[in-house]
């Protein structure tokens, strides 16, 4: 069993990735149920958002980059200019660092900061036990 999940950095929220593993599995499910691309596109953007219930207020945020990540920075943009989210970005492509930067997120270098809160970013694949893999 592969497919494709949010991937969560972080050793203090890593507990939380199990709390995904329902919502992993349903993706996947539908994945392979010979879904059409706009339900796959739903799906992208409905994991993207769910990410985002994860970051709080004076987090160092990674931002990954990639389709479904899209969706989490603009979700942060929302967040930022509809609910006063304070944070921090860091970018891991230019692609990424643009769109953040058209939504309002506030972006630094990592060599800037002191470590990350959380990184979203997506994962190529996932095996049985829900180890992500990357690359």
């Amino acid at each position: 069993m592969r497919g494709k999940v949010p991937y969560f950095a972080s050793p203090c929220l890593w507990h939380e990735l199990k709390a995904l593993q329902t919502f992993a599995s349903h993706v996947y499910l539908l994945l392979t149920a010979g879904r059409g691309r706009a339900d796959v596109e739903a799906l992208k953007r409905e994991a993207g958002i769910e990410a985002c219930k994860f970051v709080k207020n004076g987090m160092k945020v990674g931002l990954g980059t990639g389709s479904t990540v899209k969706h989490t920075v603009i979700e942060l943009g929302r967040r930022i200019s509809e609910e006063g989210l304070d944070i921090i970005g860091v970018p891991t492509s230019l692609a990424t660092e643009k769109l953040a930067k058209e939504v309002g997120i506030t972006l630094v270098e990592l060599s800037d900061i002191d470590g990350l809160d959380i990184v979203i970013d997506g994962a190529d694949e996932y095996d049985p036990h829900f180890q992500l893999i990357k690359g």
